[in-house]
Order: C-alpha cells, then structure tokens, then sequence
C-alpha cells in the first residue's frame, strides 16, 4: 500500500513538471514544439507500456514468444516516429525554432537496434518451437 501512494505522488509530481514545461515551450516557441513534446511523451509512454509487457511475460519464464517480437517492433516503430518528429515540428512551424535539425540520427540507431532485437527473439520463437517439437 505505501509503495503505490509513493507511485501515485511522484506520478503526480511529474505531471504538474510537464505541465509547467510544456507551458513553457508554448509560450517561448510556439504550438508546434508544444504538439512535438506531446507526441514525443505519448510515443515514451507507448514504449514504456511495451516494454512493461514484455518485462512481464519475461519474468514469467517466457521471453521467446511471437508476442514480444511484436512488441519489440513497435518499440522500434516508435523510436523511428520521434526520428522524424524534430524536423517535421520544424518544418510545420511558422516561427518554430530554426535550430531543429530534420532527423534525429539517434533515434534511428536505438529503432534499428531494437529492431535486431526482435529478430533475435523472433529466431528464439523458432528455436524454442523446434525444441518443444523434437521433445
């Protein structure tokens, strides 16, 4: 009980800190970067949800399952999405911040190592089939 009241008041806490922040980018650089910060934590809180199930079903002794591979794609999904977010608030904005640059190449380099990740599992899915299989 008291580990999820420390949960829920530094869940609250961060919001009002986002919140503030988000003001702030609104009123120094317009609607634009506001919009890119929110799409940017609604892509964070995709990959943290994803992450949070597959840390689940690994934690239950099944990591190689045709369910996380998915979820590792669409983690890579998602940090390929906020690659291309820096320069599309850029271009969108009319008085948006011109120091944006059109592609986030870290991004990209987390998206394709995630998504090597998933080929792993997805071979450990076959792996595991074919040894349940000669059993």
């Amino acid at each position: 009980m008291r580990g999820l009241m420390v949960v829920l008041v530094a869940g609250a806490v961060m919001q009002v800190m986002w919140i503030g922040c988000l003001l702030r980018t609104f009123t120094e650089y317009g609607l634009f970067s506001a919009a890119e910060r929110v799409v940017r934590l609604l892509l964070w809180a995709m990959i943290c949800r994803r992450a949070a199930e597959l840390f689940q079903t690994a934690g239950q002794g099944e990591p190689f399952v045709s369910k996380n591979v998915g979820r590792l794609r669409r983690i890579a999904l998602c940090f390929v999405g906020m690659g291309f977010l820096p320069g599309l608030a850029g271009k969108l904005a009319v008085l948006g911040a011109p120091d944006k640059p059109l592609l986030s190449i870290d991004s990209f380099l987390w998206a394709a190592l995630i998504y090597g990740l998933s080929e792993i599992f997805r071979y450990g899915c076959a792996l595991q089939k074919l040894d349940e299989e000669t059993l």
